[in-house]
Formats: structure tokens, sequence, C-alpha cells
């Protein structure tokens, strides 16, 4: 029955469904100017006289806390978990999600109070974001390879998320090199520059057990062709470490050898130390400095790379009782004072790939969490599957205050996080332009809806689908974006608007261009988001 929703509402319940959803829009008209290269700026007061010029949606989304009124801040709470939803995983595509579910939101609204059925209105919602999420897929094309120019390929990418053309050009070519899994490791340094290179092998923050190990000029100690032991305990006695060096003694050649361990202190290290000095063997115990709570993990992989059989008690390999057949090749060990570095390890190659892929799949599924300890672990995974594969970078930040460092040290996460997803689920045309592709596919879907209000429900995601090109227009301030869109659509797929030089192009071939896999996300967070305030209506009206 058409007038159903109006039934199920009292005066309270519309008072409160129209705070809610009041809040939601304050905070996402905020949001949508900083949608595209022409963002408008947010100013946040931080005190008394004084504020801050912010142009990231996420940051905004954090900074406006409350709004007037308990119903009001949890329509604007709505917007700050859909952002953070999108930005968790991808670093980007906030402004994206919440200009599509305003729309959305508001065309469902309108045909809601005109009497359709909210719940059918909802499932039309679903049924089609589920088409264009479809069609965006189907539009994805792999990313070019490296090109120079500031507005192309993974560079054009990085370019667009950070706003930072030295930045985007490093991330853009560490990546290409590095390949879908790889993973960059970013550090701070002193100069106020950018500086990169690829790591040759694996490597671990580690520090020589012995502060003498490396003393006066020298900053590392190299061992060639070593064998290679792996403790998973404290090595802190004789009896413990006198079959380690039995065992060395015994090796051909008599190699160097690498002890990489939890600790090595106390009598152990002592002995390590005078054979040394006697010139009996040349050693280099090794504690890794890593995560207590990830020390394990360290060090299995470190074992899987060489070869070696982890000494552990409740492993069975007590490290009083070592055997030649526990030890681990490598071609060569770098150890400095903040790090170990190995290379050539003699590990199975087959099960050095099943781990890394094993690690990676548990990597994607932690993608799109939001939360902290979730994003944390997805990190340190990613880091593991790609240094059992060499594809690991290192990126020094430097700037001159260190609130500049961290700005640019969090620009470059968000940067290699969304060139991740592009290197997997490739690019699509910008600018919205992808949306406005995908709305032929939606309504299709009409003629497979059992009721009218379904239908009504698609045409809001129709209406949804628009909405970013028409914002980043509207950003531009040049064009009149009704006007605008309909020149776009007159020229057919994949055409837009190239807003900083106010011109009609193919995207594609001005490299203008967005991630796949963002706008995905965005558009489901946006749709979920929508149906939820649709399809409270019921909800507020029964309670």
């Amino acid at each position: 029955m058409r007038t159903a929703s109006q039934t199920w509402r009292s005066d309270d319940a519309e008072q409160a469904l129209r705070e809610l959803r009041g809040g939601f829009d304050t905070l996402a008209q905020l949001l949508a100017v900083t949608l595209g290269p022409a963002q408008g700026v947010v100013l946040s007061e931080v005190g008394r006289g004084s504020a801050e010029s912010l142009v990231d949606s996420a940051t905004i989304a954090r900074r406006i806390t409350a709004l007037p009124g308990r119903r009001r801040s949890a329509g604007a709470a709505l917007v700050r978990e859909m952002v953070r939803r999108v930005g968790g995983g991808y670093g980007d595509g906030g402004a994206t999600a919440t200009v599509l579910a305003r729309s959305i939101l508001r065309h469902a609204t309108r045909v809601v109070a005109a009497g359709a059925n909210p719940v059918l209105v909802r499932r039309g919602i679903q049924v089609g974001v589920a088409a264009a999420c479809d069609a965006l897929k189907d539009q994805a094309a792999p990313v070019a390879s490296l090109d120079r120019t500031p507005a192309s390929g993974l560079v054009g990418l990085a370019a667009a998320v950070t706003g930072d053309a030295e930045l985007a050009a490093v991330v853009g070519e560490m990546l290409d090199v590095l390949g879908v899994d790889g993973a960059v490791q970013i550090e701070e340094h002193e100069p106020m520059t950018l500086s990169y290179d690829f790591i040759d092998g694996a490597r671990w923050r580690g520090r020589p057990a012995d502060p003498d190990l490396l003393s006066g000029a020298s900053t590392e100690l190299t061992l060639v062709d070593p064998v290679v032991v792996v403790a998973d305990v404290e090595l802190n006695t004789v009896e413990q470490v006198r079959p380690i060096l039995e065992a060395t003694l015994g090796v051909p050649g008599r190699p160097p050898v690498l002890v990489v361990a939890r600790e090595v202190s106390d009598a152990a290290l002592a002995m390590f130390g005078f054979n040394d000095l006697r010139g009996t063997l040349v050693s280099a115990p090794v504690v890794v400095t890593t995560s207590k709570t990830h020390l394990s993990d360290d060090l299995a992989d470190i074992a899987l790379l060489t070869g070696a059989e982890v000494l552990a008690s409740e492993l069975g390999r007590p490290p009083e009782s070592f055997k030649p057949a526990w030890f681990g090749r490598l071609r060569r060990a770098v150890v400095q004072k903040g790090y170990v570095t190995i290379q050539g390890g003699d590990g199975d190659a087959d099960a050095i790939a099943e781990r890394a892929a094993r690690l990676r799949t548990r990597a994607w599924e932690l993608e799109q969490t939001t939360q902290a300890k979730e994003r944390s672990t997805r990190e340190r995974l990613w880091l593991r599957q790609a240094r059992l594969s060499g594809r690991v970078g290192a990126l020094r930040v430097g700037a001159a205050t260190s609130q500049q460092i961290e700005g640019r040290k969090d620009n470059a996460r968000k940067a290699v996080r969304l060139l991740h997803s592009a290197l997997r689920d490739g690019d699509v045309p910008g600018g919205g332009v992808a949306f406005l592709d995908c709305i032929p596919r939606v309504r299709a879907h009409r003629v497979d809806c059992a009721t009218s209000d379904e239908m009504l429900g698609i045409d809001a995601v129709c209406t949804g689908l628009e909405a970013p090109f028409l914002q980043i227009v509207h950003n531009g301030g040049r064009l009149e974006p009704r006007v605008a869109l309909s020149k776009a659509l007159e020229l057919g797929p994949g055409h837009g608007v190239d807003v900083l030089r106010n011109t009609f192009v193919d995207m594609r071939s001005a490299g203008i261009c967005d991630v796949a896999g963002v706008l995905s996300v965005a558009l489901e967070a946006g749709g979920e988001t929508a149906a939820l305030l649709v399809s409270a209506e019921v909800v507020s009206g029964r309670g």
C-alpha cells in the first residue's frame, strides 16, 4: 500500500529522522567541497582567534565530533564511520562515498515521503549498488606502467591523492618496480628531501648482541657464505652455544656463523667473543628487535629463507642438542647497528612462495578493516610476504619540521595503499565519469524488480551515480554542472571534464583516472549508509 510508510510514523519519529538526516547532510555537505582536483577548503577552529585549513575528508570528519542536538550528532557519526571505513582500507574515497550517499538518500527520501515503501526502496538501492559495482569491475583496465608525465599511470593516481608531485613521483616509481606484491617501509631522515632504495634481500630490525662488533668507524659487518643459526630462545649459557660452535668448526671451509636469536648475553656472548679473539671462527650474534609479540614469526621467516631449523625446546630442538642439519646457509649477511639483512638464502623456494601467498591472502582479507589493531596486523602481514618475495623498498622522508614530516609520511602511506589497490584492481576513467558509465547497466535492472518501489530504489542509485561528476564540476567553479553533464553524455562513454583546464576530454587519454577498487568500496559504503537511513523510517516509526 503506497501510504504504508506514512502510517508507520509518529510525529516524534518524523522529527527524529529529520534531525538524524540533517546531521548527516550537514557534515556530508562539508566533505563534498573537498572532492576533485579543484577541492575547496574547510576552516576548523583550533583555538581562540585561530583556525586550520583542511582539505582531506578523513581529517574533516575526525575534527567535527559533534553537532547541536543528539540526533544530529548521530547523523554526523554515520558520515564519520563511512569515511573511516573507506579511508581505512585505501586512504582515499571518503568524499566520494559521502557525495554518493547524500545524493542517493535525498532521492530515496523524496520517494518515501511520496508514499513508497522504505523497505522495498532499500532493496532497490542494494540491487542498484551491486549492479554498479559489477559495471565498475568490467570497466577496470591495468594501470599503465611508469610514465614520467605528472598526470598519468601510478604517478598520476598518487599525485591526485597526495597533492605532492615529488612524493607521487617517488612512490609511483617504487611501486612500479616492486609490483603488486611489494611493500614500502617509510622512515624519517634528517635532510629535507626524499630518498629511496630497494632492499637487496630481506631486512629486519636488529642489533649486534655485542656493541663492540661494530666499533670505531665501522658501520656494518659483512659475512660471506655464512652458516645460519636461528634461535627462538635467549642464549645465555655456555651449554647452549658450545654445540653450535663445535658444529660450525666441523663445516668444511670453516665458514662464519650468523646467530639470530631473541637475545644473546652473559656467558653465551662471552663464549662467542672468546672464539673470535682466538681466531677460531668468525661469529656474528644478532638480536632481532621487532616487537616480542611478532618475534617468533620473524625468526620463522628467517629460518624459512635460509633453510635453518628454529631452535626451541618446545619444537624438540633445544640449543643444547644442536645438530649440523639445523644450520641454514646464505650467500651474504650484513649486520648494521639497526638492521640485519640476508641475501641468497638456501630455503625451499616452493615453501617460501606458499607462505608468502598465504600471508598475502590474510592481508587482503583485512583490507577494508577500520580497526587500528587489525590495520596494523594487515600492514605487518603485507611486509612479511613482501620480504619473503624480495620486494621491499625503503622510502626516507624529510621536511623542515616534525609536523611536516608526519604529514608527508601519512601521505606516503596513503599513496602506497592506493597504488597497491590500483595494481591489483586496475583503474577506470576519473572525474566521476566511471560512475556515469555505470548508469545504463544499473537502469537495465529495473525490469528485474518485483515492485515499482524497488524500481524507485534503483532510480535513486542512478541519481547518486551522477553526483560525483556534478560535485567535481561544481567545485571547479567554471562550468554549470548540469550543462557539463549533458555534454559529457553526448560525447559518449569515457568522456568528462578536465576541471583544471576547463575542457572536455577522453579521461583515460588525458591521464585522469581513479582506482577501481576505491570507487567500488566508496559506492558500497555510500549505498549501505543511504539504505540504512531510508530503512530507519520503519525502525523509528515502530519504536
